[in-house]
């Protein structure tokens, strides 16, 4: 961080911190906007089942997704104070944290997801579509994950 005196400087360093955190934000919650836009022009089951999808996946999200966040900070420290030869050691932590929290979302979405559906009382048809569209996302939490990771060494 550099040190900051005037009003305006503060402000361009704000902007700086502030502004990959909301195109961010703002990319993550993108998708629920299309994915709601589109299925609302298919039918209604497949509006509410998208809903219900969404629903179930945003803590999951927020919260995994923030766990591998903190790989870019532990990579800006250890590049603050020179210790170039353990950020490979963090990268490759983070990778094997990626993994396993992939797998374990994977195990989650098919070991719960059909009960937690059943449990909600819905009509078979939005449950259906709200369980295939969760597996979709399942399929791409790998590469989100590593993503993740991988995005801190830039």
């Amino acid at each position: 961080m550099e040190q900051t005196y005037t009003r305006s400087e503060k402000w361009r360093q704000f902007l700086v911190i502030f502004t990959p955190v909301v195109i961010s934000q703002l990319m993550l919650f993108s998708m629920a906007l299309i994915d709601t836009m589109m299925s609302g022009h298919y039918s209604n089951e497949a509006l509410a089942g998208t809903a219900i999808g969404n629903s179930l996946w945003g803590p999951f999200n927020a919260s995994l997704s923030g766990l591998l966040m903190a790989v870019t900070p532990i990579i800006a420290q250890l590049l603050g104070r020179g210790e170039h030869h353990d950020i490979k050691r963090t990268v490759n932590n983070g990778l094997y944290i990626a993994i396993g929290l992939a797998a374990l979302l994977l195990a989650l979405n098919f070991l719960f997801v059909p009960s937690i559906l059943h449990a909600m009382g819905l009509e078979p048809a939005v449950a259906d579509i709200a369980k295939h569209f969760l597996n979709g996302i399942c399929f791409g939490i790998p590469a989100f994950f590593f993503l993740l990771c991988l995005a801190s060494i830039y």
